[in-house]
């Protein structure tokens, strides 16, 4: 007799949802199955629900976060371009509510500077409903290719080969994981999948792939680093940035964490004062809202100064120095202020619209 989805996410829950002394972890293909269970909706809303909060709880073991990777990919389709090298920026996808984060035009510049750069998520996500880079591009007047399944994936791919930027919605390329946003907004606590969805790299690029991420809770870096490494992603640069969001920090020190192809993982920090930069406080804003993040990323990239502007330009020169294109991190942050003074990473930036 086969087993129901029903069933089998019973067996699983008896063994996760058991308590911290009781509970014991699954293996990587057990892990796979159960969120294979949840994805394509063969387990009840109320036990997918029950699970997600049950392995929060119980604290993820590292097999079973790489077989719930094994089911996002799985499910996800993912394609390639015909340009050579690729960065994604993988920011989580619920977004910001408390730090200014410059993502959009931190892709821009790289593209200005010959770096095709990616950029994907939603338009809120649960628990936080922060603000996101879909959200912050709208506001700037850009039209999305967004809702149309594997058609805008294509399409995306094909801008990042002719205009070296896109943005890609979830629901296109992993509508079955978009599809849990409803049980994910009841349960109201972050599961396994705000680290995971970010990961998953849609489109890729022809020989290299690059995935620059944040993170904020020890031990995650390391993870995200084997994780991306187990789905063949050629380099991984992560951030211990503001609000687990890819911008370095320009007062102190931020913490990083790489690898490239299949050497050890290294963590390493970086100083503003690497790039002659010095500044005693936390950037301050005008503000996190859709509407305010788009101006502020407007007057970058018109060439406004100060520290929006140096943010930027830091950012971008450390995923330039890690990909390879300018090994001199001075060199990439004098490059990188260079295309937001003279207005090509702000003709770029409107390669986001199709």
């Amino acid at each position: 007799m086969v087993e129901s989805g029903w069933e089998a996410m019973r067996q699983f829950l008896a063994r996760v949802a058991v308590g911290p002394s009781g509970s014991r972890d699954l293996d990587r293909g057990e892990a796979c199955r159960a969120m294979r269970l949840c994805l394509d909706r063969q387990a009840t809303d109320v036990q997918i629900g029950v699970f997600l909060i049950a392995e929060r709880l119980k604290r993820e073991s590292d097999e079973e976060v790489l077989g719930f990777f094994d089911a996002l990919l799985e499910t996800s389709q993912v394609i390639s371009t015909r340009t050579r090298l690729l960065v994604s920026i993988a920011d989580p996808y619920d977004g910001y509510n408390r730090t200014a984060h410059f993502a959009p035009a931190t892709a821009a510049t790289l593209a200005a500077l010959g770096v095709p750069t990616l950029l994907h998520g939603v338009e809120h996500m649960p628990p936080k409903y922060g603000t996101t880079a879909r959200q912050v591009l709208r506001a700037g007047g850009h039209t999305l290719d967004v809702g149309g399944g594997v058609e805008a994936l294509e399409a995306a791919a094909k801008r990042l080969d002719s205009q070296g930027l896109a943005y890609v919605g979830l629901e296109d390329f992993n509508p079955k994981l978009h599809a849990l946003t409803q049980i994910r907004r009841e349960i109201a606590k972050r599961s396994t999948l705000a680290t995971l969805e970010k990961l998953i790299t849609p489109i890729r690029g022809r020989r290299q792939t690059h995935v620059v991420a944040g993170w904020v809770h020890a031990g995650y870096d390391q993870l995200m680093c084997r994780v991306l490494q187990s789905a063949g992603i050629e380099s991984g640069f992560l951030l211990n940035g503001r609000e687990g969001h890819t911008d370095p920090h320009l007062h102190r020190e931020t913490p990083l964490c790489s690898y490239h192809g299949e050497e050890a993982v290294q963590k390493h920090t970086v100083s503003p004062a690497d790039v002659q930069l010095r500044v005693d406080e936390p950037l301050v804003s005008a503000g996190t809202s859709p509407e305010a993040m788009a101006a502020q990323i407007q007057a970058v990239l018109s060439g406004a100064q100060g520290g929006a502007s140096d943010t930027v330009a830091f950012s971008a020169a450390l995923i330039l120095r890690h990909v390879g294109v300018f090994p001199d991190l001075s060199d990439g942050f004098e490059r990188a202020r260079r295309v937001l003074s003279n207005g090509k990473a702000r003709d770029v930036y409107a390669g986001f619209s199709v």
